[in-house]
Protein backbone atom coordinates (compact mmCIF):
# COMPACT_ATOMS: atom_id res chain seq x y z
CA UNK A 1 0.00 0.00 0.00
CA UNK A 2 1.44 3.05 -1.13
CA UNK A 3 -0.58 5.36 1.47
CA UNK A 4 1.21 6.17 4.63
CA UNK A 5 -0.08 4.77 8.01
CA UNK A 6 0.73 7.87 9.31
CA UNK A 7 -2.31 9.97 7.60
CA UNK A 8 -4.78 6.71 8.30
CA UNK A 9 -3.15 6.88 12.12
CA UNK A 10 -4.76 10.38 11.96
CA UNK A 11 -8.48 9.55 11.15
CA UNK A 12 -9.13 6.43 12.36
CA UNK A 13 -7.45 5.99 15.70
CA UNK A 14 -8.00 9.24 17.12
CA UNK A 15 -11.30 11.53 17.22
CA UNK A 16 -9.71 14.51 15.47
CA UNK A 17 -12.17 15.21 12.76
CA UNK A 18 -14.98 18.48 12.86
CA UNK A 19 -17.48 16.95 11.12
CA UNK A 20 -17.99 13.28 12.58
CA UNK A 21 -18.69 15.30 15.64
CA UNK A 22 -21.39 17.15 13.57
CA UNK A 23 -23.70 14.23 12.33
CA UNK A 24 -21.32 13.64 9.34
CA UNK A 25 -22.47 17.46 7.78
CA UNK A 26 -20.07 18.66 5.04
CA UNK A 27 -19.95 22.01 6.56
CA UNK A 28 -21.95 24.38 8.21
CA UNK A 29 -22.24 27.25 5.99
CA UNK A 30 -19.55 30.14 6.99
CA UNK A 31 -21.04 32.70 8.33
CA UNK A 32 -18.63 35.72 8.79
CA UNK A 33 -17.96 12.76 37.40
CA UNK A 34 -18.57 11.45 40.42
CA UNK A 35 -19.49 7.90 42.19
CA UNK A 36 -22.75 6.45 42.67
CA UNK A 37 -24.27 3.37 43.03
CA UNK A 38 -25.02 2.37 39.44
CA UNK A 39 -21.29 2.46 38.57
CA UNK A 40 -20.76 -0.84 41.33
CA UNK A 41 -20.43 -3.80 39.94
CA UNK A 42 -23.52 -5.53 38.54
CA UNK A 43 -25.10 -8.48 40.47
CA UNK A 44 -27.36 -9.62 37.43
CA UNK A 45 -24.51 -12.36 35.77
CA UNK A 46 -24.03 -10.62 32.78
CA UNK A 47 -20.58 -10.03 33.62
CA UNK A 48 -17.58 -12.00 31.89
CA UNK A 49 -15.58 -14.49 33.43
CA UNK A 50 -12.51 -13.08 35.46
CA UNK A 51 -10.06 -16.10 34.88
CA UNK A 52 -7.89 -15.12 32.39
CA UNK A 53 -8.18 -14.66 28.75
CA UNK A 54 -11.84 -15.27 28.27
CA UNK A 55 -13.53 -17.48 25.59
CA UNK A 56 -14.75 -15.68 22.02
CA UNK A 57 -17.20 -15.86 19.93
CA UNK A 58 -17.15 -18.02 16.45
CA UNK A 59 -15.72 -17.13 13.72
CA UNK A 60 -12.90 -14.32 13.25
CA UNK A 61 -14.80 -11.49 14.48
CA UNK A 62 -12.50 -10.49 17.80
CA UNK A 63 -11.60 -7.03 18.64
CA UNK A 64 -9.01 -6.57 21.02
CA UNK A 65 -10.67 -5.69 24.37
CA UNK A 66 -8.90 -5.84 28.21
CA UNK A 67 -10.20 -6.16 31.58
CA UNK A 68 -8.42 -4.16 34.51
CA UNK A 69 -8.71 -5.22 37.98
CA UNK A 70 -6.56 -4.05 41.22
CA UNK A 71 -5.77 -5.88 44.16
CA UNK A 72 -5.96 -2.39 46.26
CA UNK A 73 -9.43 -0.99 44.54
CA UNK A 74 -12.29 -2.58 44.07
CA UNK A 75 -13.44 -1.29 40.52
CA UNK A 76 -13.45 -2.97 37.07
CA UNK A 77 -12.48 -1.59 33.79
CA UNK A 78 -12.69 -3.12 30.45
CA UNK A 79 -10.77 -1.31 28.03
CA UNK A 80 -12.48 -1.23 24.18
CA UNK A 81 -10.16 0.17 21.26
CA UNK A 82 -12.33 1.81 18.87
CA UNK A 83 -12.81 3.07 15.44
CA UNK A 84 -13.97 5.47 14.30
CA UNK A 85 -16.19 4.54 11.40
CA UNK A 86 -16.78 1.54 10.28
CA UNK A 87 -19.60 -1.00 8.24
CA UNK A 88 -22.84 -2.59 8.76
CA UNK A 89 -20.99 -5.89 9.11
CA UNK A 90 -19.65 -4.76 12.72
CA UNK A 91 -22.63 -5.01 14.50
CA UNK A 92 -23.90 -6.95 16.16
CA UNK A 93 -20.78 -6.71 18.48
CA UNK A 94 -19.57 -10.45 19.47
CA UNK A 95 -21.09 -11.22 22.67
CA UNK A 96 -18.13 -10.72 24.80
CA UNK A 97 -18.05 -7.17 23.96
CA UNK A 98 -21.95 -6.07 24.63
CA UNK A 99 -22.34 -8.25 27.87
CA UNK A 100 -18.73 -6.34 29.36
CA UNK A 101 -20.65 -3.00 28.36
CA UNK A 102 -23.62 -4.02 30.05
CA UNK A 103 -21.95 -5.14 33.39
CA UNK A 104 -20.83 -1.44 33.70
CA UNK A 105 -22.43 1.63 35.11
CA UNK A 106 -20.34 3.84 33.12
CA UNK A 107 -19.62 4.33 29.68
CA UNK A 108 -16.18 6.70 29.20
CA UNK A 109 -15.73 7.82 26.04
CA UNK A 110 -13.14 10.82 24.25
CA UNK A 111 -15.51 13.51 24.16
CA UNK A 112 -19.74 12.85 24.19
CA UNK A 113 -20.17 13.17 20.46
CA UNK A 114 -23.92 12.72 20.45
CA UNK A 115 -24.37 15.44 22.87
CA UNK A 116 -22.32 18.02 21.31
CA UNK A 117 -24.43 16.98 18.16
CA UNK A 118 -27.59 17.78 20.22
CA UNK A 119 -26.71 21.77 21.22
CA UNK A 120 -27.89 24.81 19.65
CA UNK A 121 -26.50 25.45 16.05
CA UNK A 122 -25.46 28.56 17.45
CA UNK A 123 -23.19 26.97 20.28
CA UNK A 124 -21.74 24.46 17.20
CA UNK A 125 -20.84 27.47 15.38
CA UNK A 126 -18.64 28.44 18.26
CA UNK A 127 -16.39 25.78 17.83
CA UNK A 128 -16.23 26.29 14.13
CA UNK A 129 -15.17 30.36 13.87
CA UNK A 130 -11.45 29.82 14.85
CA UNK A 131 -11.16 27.88 11.95
CA UNK A 132 -12.18 30.47 9.57
CA UNK A 133 -8.83 32.79 8.36
CA UNK A 134 -9.51 36.40 9.65
CA UNK A 135 -6.15 37.51 8.46
CA UNK A 136 -6.59 38.33 4.62
CA UNK A 137 -5.40 35.33 3.56
CA UNK A 138 -6.89 32.01 2.19
CA UNK A 139 -6.49 28.82 2.36
CA UNK A 140 -4.36 29.75 -0.96
CA UNK A 141 -1.77 30.72 1.30
CA UNK A 142 -1.46 28.18 3.57
CA UNK A 143 -0.81 25.03 1.37
CA UNK A 144 1.19 24.12 -1.48
CA UNK A 145 -0.68 24.91 -4.95
CA UNK A 146 -0.54 21.30 -6.06
CA UNK A 147 -1.97 20.20 -2.81
CA UNK A 148 -4.77 22.57 -3.07
CA UNK A 149 -5.45 22.08 -6.10
CA UNK A 150 -6.00 18.48 -5.89
CA UNK A 151 -7.68 18.71 -2.59
CA UNK A 152 -10.25 21.11 -4.45
CA UNK A 153 -11.00 18.43 -6.74
CA UNK A 154 -11.56 16.05 -4.51
CA UNK A 155 -13.83 18.13 -2.96
CA UNK A 156 -15.58 19.53 -5.94
CA UNK A 157 -16.09 15.84 -6.80
CA UNK A 158 -17.67 14.67 -3.35
CA UNK A 159 -20.33 17.97 -3.37
CA UNK A 160 -18.12 19.88 -0.65
CA UNK A 161 -16.72 22.60 -2.45
CA UNK A 162 -17.88 26.46 -2.65
CA UNK A 163 -16.04 29.36 -2.70
CA UNK A 164 -16.18 30.10 0.93
CA UNK A 165 -14.23 27.03 1.60
CA UNK A 166 -11.12 29.29 0.65
CA UNK A 167 -11.49 31.62 3.85
CA UNK A 168 -11.49 27.94 5.95
CA UNK A 169 -7.88 27.34 7.28
CA UNK A 170 -6.20 24.33 6.55
CA UNK A 171 -6.76 21.91 9.27
CA UNK A 172 -10.33 21.80 8.16
CA UNK A 173 -9.22 21.24 4.37
CA UNK A 174 -7.54 18.41 5.96
CA UNK A 175 -10.73 17.44 7.72
CA UNK A 176 -13.05 17.74 4.75
CA UNK A 177 -10.71 15.60 2.08
CA UNK A 178 -10.94 13.11 5.12
CA UNK A 179 -14.13 12.94 4.94
CA UNK A 180 -14.60 12.61 1.24
CA UNK A 181 -12.21 9.45 1.28
CA UNK A 182 -14.08 7.83 4.12
CA UNK A 183 -17.14 8.41 1.85
CA UNK A 184 -15.58 6.88 -1.65
CA UNK A 185 -14.27 3.68 0.71
CA UNK A 186 -18.01 3.12 1.55
CA UNK A 187 -17.55 3.38 5.31
CA UNK A 188 -19.42 5.54 7.47
CA UNK A 189 -19.57 7.42 10.62
CA UNK A 190 -22.71 6.34 11.58
CA UNK A 191 -21.13 3.03 12.15
CA UNK A 192 -17.92 4.18 14.98
CA UNK A 193 -18.13 2.16 17.80
CA UNK A 194 -18.20 5.00 20.10
CA UNK A 195 -21.41 6.30 18.49
CA UNK A 196 -22.58 2.89 18.77
CA UNK A 197 -21.72 3.09 22.80
CA UNK A 198 -22.76 6.53 23.16
CA UNK A 199 -26.13 6.31 21.34
CA UNK A 200 -27.35 3.32 23.65
CA UNK A 201 -25.75 5.42 26.56
CA UNK A 202 -28.39 8.00 25.93
CA UNK A 203 -31.01 6.10 25.10
CA UNK A 204 -31.22 3.96 28.24
CA UNK A 205 -29.68 6.33 30.66
CA UNK A 206 -26.31 4.94 31.67
CA UNK A 207 -23.57 7.23 32.77
CA UNK A 208 -21.10 9.41 30.66
CA UNK A 209 -17.43 10.38 31.20
CA UNK A 210 -16.31 11.98 28.67
CA UNK A 211 -11.87 11.57 29.35
CA UNK A 212 -11.31 14.20 27.04
CA UNK A 213 -13.69 17.11 25.40
CA UNK A 214 -14.79 17.82 21.92
CA UNK A 215 -13.39 21.63 22.82
CA UNK A 216 -9.85 19.68 23.73
CA UNK A 217 -10.39 17.89 20.65
CA UNK A 218 -10.58 21.16 18.47
CA UNK A 219 -8.14 22.62 20.34
CA UNK A 220 -5.60 20.03 19.52
CA UNK A 221 -6.10 20.20 15.94
CA UNK A 222 -5.56 23.95 16.03
CA UNK A 223 -2.40 23.67 16.73
CA UNK A 224 -1.39 22.13 14.23
CA UNK A 225 0.99 24.03 11.82
CA UNK A 226 0.65 24.56 8.18
CA UNK A 227 3.61 22.50 7.59
CA UNK A 228 2.53 19.66 9.25
CA UNK A 229 -0.90 19.42 7.50
CA UNK A 230 0.78 19.70 4.21
CA UNK A 231 2.65 16.90 5.38
CA UNK A 232 -0.27 15.30 6.28
CA UNK A 233 -2.24 16.19 2.94
CA UNK A 234 0.62 15.67 0.59
CA UNK A 235 -0.80 12.45 -0.42
CA UNK A 236 -3.96 13.46 -2.02
CA UNK A 237 -2.30 15.13 -4.94
CA UNK A 238 -1.81 11.42 -6.01
CA UNK A 239 -3.91 10.18 -8.94
CA UNK A 240 -4.69 6.82 -7.04
CA UNK A 241 -5.20 8.86 -3.77
CA UNK A 242 -9.02 8.13 -3.11
CA UNK A 243 -8.34 4.03 -4.20
CA UNK A 244 -4.75 3.63 -1.56
CA UNK A 245 -7.03 5.25 1.17
CA UNK A 246 -9.77 3.14 0.90
CA UNK A 247 -7.77 0.14 0.37
CA UNK A 248 -5.51 1.41 3.27
CA UNK A 249 -8.82 1.86 5.37
CA UNK A 250 -10.49 -1.59 4.93
CA UNK A 251 -7.10 -3.23 6.03
CA UNK A 252 -7.43 -0.94 8.71
CA UNK A 253 -10.90 -2.27 9.57
CA UNK A 254 -10.05 -5.45 9.12
CA UNK A 255 -6.66 -5.57 11.39
CA UNK A 256 -9.49 -4.50 14.35
CA UNK A 257 -12.05 -6.58 13.82
CA UNK A 258 -9.69 -9.61 14.30
CA UNK A 259 -7.47 -8.01 16.69
CA UNK A 260 -4.66 -7.37 14.80
CA UNK A 261 -4.40 -3.91 14.80
CA UNK A 262 -2.38 -4.06 18.36
CA UNK A 263 0.20 -6.16 17.29
CA UNK A 264 2.53 -3.68 15.19
CA UNK A 265 2.29 -0.17 16.74
CA UNK A 266 6.13 1.24 15.71
CA UNK A 267 5.71 3.60 12.65
CA UNK A 268 7.67 3.52 9.62
CA UNK A 269 9.04 6.88 9.11
CA UNK A 270 12.89 5.56 7.01
CA UNK A 271 11.24 7.37 3.93
CA UNK A 272 10.74 10.70 5.64
CA UNK A 273 13.55 13.67 5.68
CA UNK A 274 14.54 14.70 8.95
CA UNK A 275 12.19 17.31 8.59
CA UNK A 276 9.29 15.75 8.29
CA UNK A 277 10.54 12.77 10.79
CA UNK A 278 10.95 15.83 13.08
CA UNK A 279 6.91 16.79 12.27
CA UNK A 280 5.69 13.61 12.58
CA UNK A 281 7.73 12.85 15.68
CA UNK A 282 5.95 15.84 17.57
CA UNK A 283 2.79 15.34 16.03
CA UNK A 284 2.98 11.76 17.36
CA UNK A 285 3.38 13.15 20.92
CA UNK A 286 0.34 15.65 20.83
CA UNK A 287 -1.54 13.07 19.08
CA UNK A 288 -1.05 9.52 21.11
CA UNK A 289 1.64 9.83 23.62
CA UNK A 290 0.52 12.93 25.47
CA UNK A 291 -2.90 12.33 25.14
CA UNK A 292 -2.18 8.28 26.59
CA UNK A 293 -0.91 9.19 29.43
CA UNK A 294 -4.03 11.45 30.34
CA UNK A 295 -6.52 8.59 29.36
CA UNK A 296 -4.42 6.36 31.64
CA UNK A 297 -4.72 9.00 34.78
CA UNK A 298 -8.62 8.94 33.86
CA UNK A 299 -8.47 5.20 33.80
CA UNK A 300 -6.92 4.90 37.07
CA UNK A 301 -8.98 7.43 38.96
CA UNK A 302 -12.24 5.61 37.66
CA UNK A 303 -10.36 2.14 39.54
CA UNK A 304 -9.44 4.18 42.64
CA UNK A 305 -13.19 5.54 43.07
CA UNK A 306 -14.43 1.71 42.89
CA UNK A 307 -16.33 2.51 39.40
CA UNK A 308 -17.72 0.15 37.06
CA UNK A 309 -16.93 1.56 33.72
CA UNK A 310 -16.77 0.54 29.59
CA UNK A 311 -13.92 2.45 28.40
CA UNK A 312 -13.51 3.31 25.04
CA UNK A 313 -10.92 5.30 23.58
CA UNK A 314 -9.38 4.85 19.70
CA UNK A 315 -7.47 2.21 19.49
CA UNK A 316 -3.93 3.47 18.73
CA UNK A 317 -4.21 4.59 22.13
CA UNK A 318 -4.33 0.99 23.48
CA UNK A 319 -1.60 -0.64 21.83
CA UNK A 320 2.00 -0.16 21.84
CA UNK A 321 4.80 0.70 25.18
CA UNK A 322 3.27 4.01 25.58
CA UNK A 323 -0.50 2.56 24.86
CA UNK A 324 -3.19 2.65 27.70
CA UNK A 325 -3.03 -1.03 28.44
CA UNK A 326 0.59 -0.85 28.82
CA UNK A 327 0.58 2.57 31.07
CA UNK A 328 -2.17 0.84 33.53
CA UNK A 329 0.00 -2.75 33.60
CA UNK A 330 3.12 -0.79 34.52
CA UNK A 331 0.99 0.51 37.30
CA UNK A 332 0.65 -2.16 38.79
CA UNK A 333 -3.15 -2.80 37.65
CA UNK A 334 -3.96 -6.43 36.74
CA UNK A 335 -4.79 -6.32 32.84
CA UNK A 336 -5.64 -9.53 31.04
CA UNK A 337 -7.29 -9.53 27.38
CA UNK A 338 -10.72 -10.55 26.68
CA UNK A 339 -11.28 -11.84 23.31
Amino acid sequence: MKRSILKLTALFLTLAFLLCACGGDPLIPFSGAGYSSSDAPSSSGSEPSSSGTETPVEGDYTPGMWRVTSDTYPGTLYLFGSIHVGDDEMFPLPDYVENAYASCGALAVECDIVAFEQLPESEIMKYYYPFVLTDGTTVRDHLPKETYEAAKKILTKAGYYNASLDYYNAVMWNDLVDQAAVEHSGLSYENGIDRHFLTDAHLTGKKILEVESVEFQYNMELGFSDELIARLMRDCAEDSYLDDYKDGVLEMLASWKDGSIYDNFEYDYSELTDEERELMEAYDKVMETDRNIGMADAAENYMKQGMNVFFVVGAAHMGGNDGVVALLESRGYNVQPVR
